[in-house]
């Protein structure tokens, strides 16, 4: 199995398409393969880097299929993309959206916690 993870094939076993869920449980298993390490990736965040694709670069949900005749259509992707992604995706640092005024700036508090973390400090000194 690792050949193939290295490989970014498909293992023996798994199908071409799958649903949230079971991409989510395929990247919890491929994951210890990452230079992050292993981690518990769950079916919402698949979802959230779904939704946001365009930031993330996942790739496409294949039109609407019916795994079995007469089911309710659901999102499926393809098990070789959505692999192949996974393995070569690293997440940006992130941080604190625009305008917080409460997050960190390049290790320094800015906004209300600067203000109060100087209160602070001048109480300390004196």
């Amino acid at each position: 199995m690792l050949v193939d993870t290295l490989n970014k094939t498909v293992p023996e076993g798994l199908s071409e398409l799958a649903n949230l869920r079971e991409l989510a449980a395929m990247f919890t298993m491929f994951s210890s393969f990452k230079e992050t390490g292993p981690e518990n990736i769950t079916a919402r965040r698949v979802e959230r880097w779904a939704r946001d694709r365009d930031k993330t670069g996942f790739p496409a949900a294949e039109p609407q299929r019916r795994p079995t005749p007469g089911a309710p259509p659901q999102r499926l992707w393809n098990v070789q993309a959505a692999l192949e992604w996974f393995l070569s995706w690293t997440p940006a640092k992130g941080g604190a959206p625009l305008g917080n005024q409460n997050g960190l700036l390049h290790g320094r508090y800015v906004g209300e916690r600067a203000r109060r973390a100087e209160q602070a400090a001048r109480r300390k000194a004196s």
